[in-house]
């Protein structure tokens, strides 16, 4: 089972860091992170490039999900 782990930030100035440890600390063989302000999740390069290559047999890890104007909702619906 590989676990390929996402980590963002809606800026530059965030720092990622305690995303990258929580995704290390459950064994994410691949992290991918992205730093940008997006509402529309088809903009997130580095997350449609994980769903474009991601397997069956591969689990998507996120260590944050912020609800924000309802991005949880379009995040739903883009994952599902």
């Amino acid at each position: 089972m590989t676990k390929v782990g996402y980590a963002c930030t809606s800026t530059v100035e965030q720092n990622l860091d305690s995303q990258i440890i929580a995704l290390k600390a459950t064994n994410c063989e691949i992290i991918r992170t992205e730093q940008k302000s997006e509402n529309n999740l088809a903009e997130r390069i580095e997350l449609n490039n994980i769903l474009d290559f991601i397997h069956k047999d591969e689990y998507l890890v996120v260590t944050r999900i912020v609800v924000r104007k309802g991005r949880l909702v379009c995040l739903a619906q883009f994952l599902f």
